[in-house]
């Protein structure tokens, strides 16, 4: 309305100026008539009959700038018009109605209401100009522009001429008709809404020209196909600008940063290449249900999105789509932004450049269908729920050295087969890779896993670890450790590698990987934490536990699968409690001399353990090897003693693995070793063989007590010191038992119960023979002591084979007393299944008090000449006792006899028979102490006596000589030495004495 009433003030100056001119209006002849212009230049009216109209740009030198109102209006037969540049104004109405067909008109030309209402019959309207074009309002009343549109019966074609700087907003908003614009490269602004509705626009190639855009400025051109190329430059897509528009193909340069809500919104592209770092607002790309591909360009980082409940907008145009899309994200673009592709559910396949170094928090979430993610090997970092869910994705992923963490489900979901992580790799987050379709892994040992980081990954064959340093701990809690779940819920067999460089297996690292078979551990692991191989029940082999320094607590607990041997390497000090535990296949175990201490339950229940070397030393702990019911071959090595056992409640450590055990068991204890601790063999039922080296010097109490299969203890001879029942019940010891010169007690029940041991020697040093120390060595048939040895109470009861008692020493005979309990000696007579002789060697020099009382079966007593002295009751009740003096019966009338009260002439025996000058003890024995030969000859005092041995060829290996007056007592020197013969001659004649006798080792 104000542009009209300015119109009807200038009309009115220029007739006022005008006055007394021959006329106010000038008419112009144009096609089929005449127009009429003002001489305000303005068309104020035309003929009815006009058909084609070129309106002048000037009449009588004033420039026409202004159609009247209705000028034109109706006029039917008008089918063209020219306007010319100079005109900016068209009135309202000015031609309504009018038969146009081709218009050319001023861009720049203001179009009043109703300007073209019902030209419905224009197919061609030309832009002329050298600047802007006007803009509309789009009211409730239509803009001008529009009317000349909407209410066309015909196709429209528009040209916009070289000059004209811009497309007028809602310029032809709504023109149904408008089928073709031809734009020119000088037009580098589109208005907004300017061809919002053309639904029959075919193309938009002009777009490309243009330095701005407006909003909606093409909104509904559903008719657009081909491509649509925006020009570099431009900064912003605004709002609903292409919306709905049918166009295939978009290109937007890297100059745009924003692209608004709605832009593309329902568009039927099918390529799109746009910058990476656009922000893309609500409904950028909502329903553009076509694309099949996107390109994003640029030189900088994507721009990111967040996933609220009104999705993100990149999120839409994949959410929606009815194909399979493919995205390429050009070299030059450094990250993929957060969300920017989250369930896209028809994205396929990524092209991603190793430009791009973020991945951003789902990025890819739930791209059930991209079929690779091979590209983040040039991320240098990864955020959360990055690639969760993409089930599609198979190949391997291989995370970019210098990646410190791996976000909490990055990866959760996926279904690559293959996962390479750097060392540099400190985080694996929570359920990071929770049920990926994992078959092989490389991953640093270093790496922290939170909970689930690797959870129902039940296709895992393959874990190789990395790294130089020691591997992560975890806890076993309620909620498995994180390792651990990747074996739990395992569906395959699985074999760990862990490589060189790499220091530790971490506590727990695999409790309970039931389905681990192999572990190919490098030497560089020097330690292996607690639990680290827990219930590993299928791990096959354990051989390289020889690399560790350190062992933790249940470190291989019920490894029932492990077989072969485990060998401790030396330097460790400890095997905790429950290490091996339940490991029931292993059959060989070598622990070091290191080794101090061998915790609880350390090797319970090893059942088929058979062979064992350890240290002597070290201490076993209860229950070490409970259990071990297979082991038939136990060494212990080392320089020093054995650890003590304790022979509690509960047995000692070392008892517990014989005395449960199936199988005979040969025990070797090596050179080095300084003792048998106390209650080491308690009750080894199955223990059969010894074989103890010379260096062990003290058997500890108890420490073979109960050892009823134990075929030997000729070892007892390297001992100085042997204790309290240290061979108690130790039946089935045959053979010799020789105590080494220089001990000077047996302990109390020392051999008590040794039923089959056939001969005894013990030295000169020795002082006492403690209570029930021989008590029940019933097959024990000779028996050589100490003359004056102290026997305590019982010292050899029941020794019922006894044969043979040889008395040796350079002292007199220990006096005995005669109590309610019967004397220590008397015990091994009265009982005696056996006639006895008693040999007392030349050099003990008395006879003690009672020390044959009550000896009913001693019937030969042989007395050397070095006797001074008989003491009380020496024989008494010794019936029918022959005597053998060595002397004459002169010398016999020298020996001091302390006769006894009741028979003073006897020395307390009635039926004592003397004979003189006769008898001499012959003994010889093995290297090892045996009894080859216990003979009494009858030689005279100055016969010799000669040892020769022989070897098995019959060559001669030693010799040896005795007198009467000596000891006859020979021991085997030579160790060729096969069997003996002793001869018997006269010194002055060497004339035979006696026969010779002879006897073989073996």
């Amino acid at each position: 309305m104000k542009r009209k009433l300015l119109f009807t003030l200038v009309c009115a100056l220029a007739v006022l100026l005008c006055a007394g001119t021959a006329s106010a209006e000038e008419s112009y002849a144009v096609g089929g008539g005449a127009i009429r212009v003002s001489a305000a230049g303005v068309v104020t009216s035309s003929d009815k009959s006009v058909t084609d109209v070129e309106i002048p740009a000037e009449v009588n030198g004033i420039a026409v700038t202004a159609i009247g109102n209705s000028a034109f209006k109706g006029r039917s037969q008008l089918t063209r018009v020219v306007i010319p540049d100079s005109v900016k104004t068209i009135g309202a109405d000015a031609f309504n109605g009018a038969a146009l067909t081709e218009i050319v008109m001023p861009a720049g030309a203001v179009l009043e209401e109703g300007a073209f209402s019902w030209c419905r019959y224009v197919n061609h309207i030309t832009f002329t100009g050298d600047g802007d074009m006007a803009d509309y309002t789009d009211t409730y009343t239509w803009s001008p522009q529009y009317a000349a549109c909407y209410y066309n019966d015909h196709p429209l074609t528009i040209e916009i001429q070289s000059g004209v700087k811009s497309v007028g907003a809602h310029a032809f908003h709504s023109c149904g008709q408008l089928t073709q614009a031809k734009v020119a490269d000088s037009v580098k602004t589109i208005g907004a809404s300017a061809f919002e509705g053309c639904s029959k626009l075919a193309a938009l190639p002009f777009v490309r020209y243009a330095d701005s855009i407006g909003e909606s400025a093409f909104r509904g051109c559903s008719g657009v196909a081909g491509a649509v190329v925006v020009k570099d430059g431009v900064t912003e897509i605004p709002a609903h600008a292409f919306h709905g528009c049918s166009m295939q193909t978009l290109t937007i340069p890297d100059s745009v940063k924003t692209i608004g809500v709605d832009a593309f919104n329902g568009a039927k592209l099918e390529e799109i290449t746009m910058p990476a770092a656009a922000k893309l607002e609500e409904g950028a790309f909502s329903w553009c249900r076509y694309v099949n591909h996107i390109t994003f360009t640029g030189q900088s980082a994507m721009a990111d999105y967040s996933d609220t409940y009104t999705w993100s907008p990149q999120y839409a145009a994949c959410y929606y789509n009815d194909h399979d899309l493919t995205v390429e994200i050009a070299s030059g673009v450094k990250s993929v932004g957060a969300h920017a592709f989250h369930d896209c559910g028809r994205l396929t396949e990524a092209n991603v450049a190793d430009s791009v170094k973020a991945i951003g928090a789902s990025a890819f979430q739930n791209c059930s269908k991209l079929n690779s993610i091979a590209f983040v090997r040039y991320a240098d970092s990864v955020d959360e729920y990055a690639f969760y869910g993409c089930s599609g994705a198979t190949g391997g992923a291989e995370i970019k050295d210098g990646v410190t963490q791996i976000p909490a489900h990055a990866f959760q979901g996926c279904s690559f087969q293959a996962l390479t992580l750097p060392n540099s790799v400190a985080t694996i987050g929570v359920d990071a890779f929770n049920g990926a379709k994992l078959e092989e892994i490389t991953m640093p040992a270093a790496a922290k896993l939170e909970e689930g980081a690797f959870s129902w990954c039940r296709y895992v064959s393959h874990i190789v670890f990395t790294g130089d340093g020691d591997m992560a701990d975890y806890t076993d809690t309620w909620q498995w450790s994180p390792q651990y779940a990747a074996c739990y819920y395992n569906d395959h067999d699985l074999t760990v590698e862990i490589a060189s460089g790499v220091t530790s297996v971490g506590a727990h690292a695999f409790h309970g990987c039931g389905r681990l078979t192999e572990a190919n551990v490098a030497d560089s692991v020097k330690a292996i934490g607690a639990s680290a191989f827990q219930d590993c029940s299928s791990l096959a082999d354990l051989s390289f536990v020889k690399y560790a320094d350190t062992l933790g607590e249940y470190v291989f607990y019920n490894c029932s699968g492990s077989t072969g041997g485990v060998e401790v390497k030396d330097g460790v000090t400890e095997i905790p409690a429950h290490a091996f535990h339940g490991c029931s296949s292993l059959q060989t175990l070598t622990l070091p001399d290191s080794v101090k201490t061998v915790g609880v339950d350390a090797f319970n229940g090893c059942a088929s353990m058979q062979t064992v070397t350890m240290p002597a030393a070290a201490v076993l702990l209860e229950g070490a090897f409970s259990w071990c019911r297979a082991v038939n071959d136990l060494t212990f090595t080392g320089k020093g003693a054995m650890a003590d056992f304790t022979d509690s409640y509960t047995w000692s450590p070392q008892y517990s693995g014989c005395y449960y055990n199936d199988h005979d068991l040969n025990v070797k204890i090596q050179s080095g070793v300084t003792s048998v601790g106390p209650h080491a063999f308690h009750s080894c039922g199955r223990l059969l063989s010894a074989d103890v080296a010379d260096s062990v010097k003290t058997i500890g109490a108890n420490a073979f007590q109960g050892c009823s299969k134990l075929n030997s203890i000729a070892f007892v001879r390297y001992a100085d010191t042997i204790g309290e029942s240290a061979f108690y019940g130790c039946s089935a010891a045959t053979g010799n038992a020789t105590v080494k010169d220089g001990v000077t007690s047996v302990a109390a029940h020392a051999f008590q119960g040794c039923a089959a041991l056939q001969t005894l020697t013990l030295p000169e040093s020795l002082e006492t023979v403690g209570v029930d120390a021989f008590n029940g060595c019933a097959a024990l048939a000779s028996v050589t002591l100490p003359a004056n040895v102290t026997l305590q109470e019982g010292a050899f009861s029941w020794c019922r084979g006894v044969s043979l008692v040889r008395f040796i020493g350079k002292a007199d005979m220990s006096p005995f007393t005669d109590t309610y309990t019967w004397s220590p000696q008397y015990a091994g007579c009265y009982y005696n299944d056996h006639d006895v002789s008693v040999e007392i060697a030349p050099g003990v020099t008395g006879v003690g008090a009672n020390a044959l009382r009550g000896c009913g079966r001693v019937q030969k007593v042989t007395i050397p000449l070095s006797v001074t002295h008989i003491d009380a009751n020496a024989f008494y009740d010794c019936s029918t006792l022959y005597v053998y003096y060595a002397g004459t019966e002169a010398q016999w009338g020298n020996v001091t006899k302390t006769l006894s009260k009741k028979n003073p002439n006897t020395l307390g025996n009635t039926n004592l028979i003397m004979n003189y000058g006769a008898a001499s003890l012959l003994t010889v024995a093995a290297p090892d102490g045996r009894a080859l030969l216990s003979e009494s000859v009858a030689l005279s005092p100055n016969a010799l006596a000669f040892l020769i041995g022989y070897d098995a060829n019959g060559k001669m290996t030693e010799t040896q000589s005795r007198t009467v007056a000596d000891d006859l007592a020979f021991v085997v020197s030579d160790p060729r030495t096969a069997k003996v013969r002793v001869a018997f001659l006269i010194v002055d004649t060497l004339a035979p004495s006696a026969a010779p006798l002879q006897a073989k080792l073996s």
